[in-house]
């Protein structure tokens, strides 16, 4: 409750004479100025510390450094610390895919497009073909990969070893040449030579670089469109035609061991399919 009025007392001489006022002291205030630097409007002024804006604009700038510097060193020691050799030609990539999980991958994809397929019984003609000419290729690879071979009966020209040394050949190719042992030996060496240099696993190592670098790229330019565009036409197509030109050095060497198809012939049937599909488009 409020306090009662202090009691009012008439002024009072000294001894000497002299009026003698009473004197009433107040109570500070948070708001008074009368410390701490302030006006007579009975607030209390508080200082803008200039030195603490620099040191908030420092710490920005510093976790900006980090970011730009950190980060990319840090992909880059994971990329080092993943690098593999090709095969056959020394070449330099990163693979962080374990053989374990990438064979268990090929295997699950064999056997579902096997399940959803019309696959020849093995005693058909064009399954001992693709058999007898595979297991030959797959002898001088030296890989010790658990090599399977199937045809499908379908008119796509095609034909794809998955990972793990899993072949599927459609019948529509074999049918395109004839059934001719020896170009089928070339179409087969180039597929198993994917395998040998274990091409989709560098290419899901590929394609998680391209994400990061694709991330960082949009977050220093904030320009998605134009970051795709980039990851795609500098270094996707690029890469994507060198695993082919080095399946095709690969598969060559695979024939020059099995010491009975020539590589001679490969010009010839490459020359081929390429004038397929050039009608098929």
């Amino acid at each position: 409750r409020p306090a009662p009025p202090a009691p009012h007392l008439p002024p009072r001489s000294s001894p000497t004479g002299c009026l003698l006022l009473r004197h009433t002291p107040q109570r500070a205030s948070f708001f008074s100025g009368s410390k701490g630097g302030g006006g007579g409007d009975g607030y209390r002024h508080f200082k803008q510390d200039k030195w603490s804006d620099q040191r908030d604009s420092q710490s920005a700038r510093l976790a900006v450094n980090l970011f730009i510097i950190v980060l990319p060193g840090s992909f880059l020691l994971y990329w080092v610390a993943h690098l593999d050799r090709a095969p056959y030609t020394g070449r330099l990539r990163m693979i962080d895919l374990p053989v374990e999980q990438e064979q268990a991958m090929g295997r699950a994809y064999y056997y579902r497009i096997l399940s959803q397929a019309a696959v020849l019984p093995p005693s058909h003609p064009s399954t001992l073909l693709v058999s007898r000419v595979g297991q030959r290729i797959a002898k001088a690879s030296g890989e010790q990969l658990q090599w399977e071979f199937a045809v499908v009966d379908s008119p796509q020209v095609n034909a794809m070893c998955l990972p793990g040394g899993k072949v599927v050949v459609f019948s529509g190719l074999l049918r395109l040449f004839d059934h001719s042992e020896e170009a089928i030996a070339v179409v087969l060496a180039h597929e198993c030579a994917h395998a040998v240099a274990r091409h989709s696993a560098e290419q899901i190592g590929f394609v998680r670089v391209m994400l990061t670098v694709e991330w960082f790229l949009h977050v220093m330019l904030q320009v998605p469109f134009v970051t795709n565009w980039i990851t795609s036409y500098a270094f996707q197509l690029p890469y994507s035609r060198n695993l082919e030109l080095e399946a095709d050095f690969i598969g060559l060497h695979l024939l020059a061991k099995t010491c009975v198809y020539n590589p001679a012939a490969a010009p010839q049937v490459f020359d081929r399919l390429g004038r397929y599909e050039a009608r098929a488009a």
